[in-house]
């Protein structure tokens, strides 16, 4: 889980073109990121049904947060599914 402040500058990596959406401090809500995260059945199937009236931001890490802040998401964080984690014991998943 991580927040952090809103890149505004065009050009620049991570750059959110509607940043200001954000609010005047132009910080991110706390949000799953990382190389993976994993949907429930459930949450999928919200996501499914409203679909259409979900907001879709620059990055995808962005718009799923946004998409939980309505429902009682359990974030779980586990760094075996991390790809870049360093770790010997990890568990990759490759699309």
């Amino acid at each position: 889980m991580k927040s952090g402040e809103v890149v505004t500058e065009e050009g620049k990596p991570w750059y959110e073109p509607e940043w200001w959406k954000f609010g005047d401090e132009k910080t991110y809500f706390r949000h799953a990121a990382g190389s993976l995260f994993i949907l429930s059945k459930n949450l999928v199937q919200y996501v499914n049904i409203n679909s259409a009236s979900l907001k879709n931001y620059a990055h995808d890490d962005i718009s799923v947060g946004s998409w939980m802040m309505g429902v009682q998401a359990t974030y779980i964080d586990d760094s075996r599914l991390c790809c870049s984690n360093s770790r010997q014991d990890k568990v990759c998943s490759l699309a």
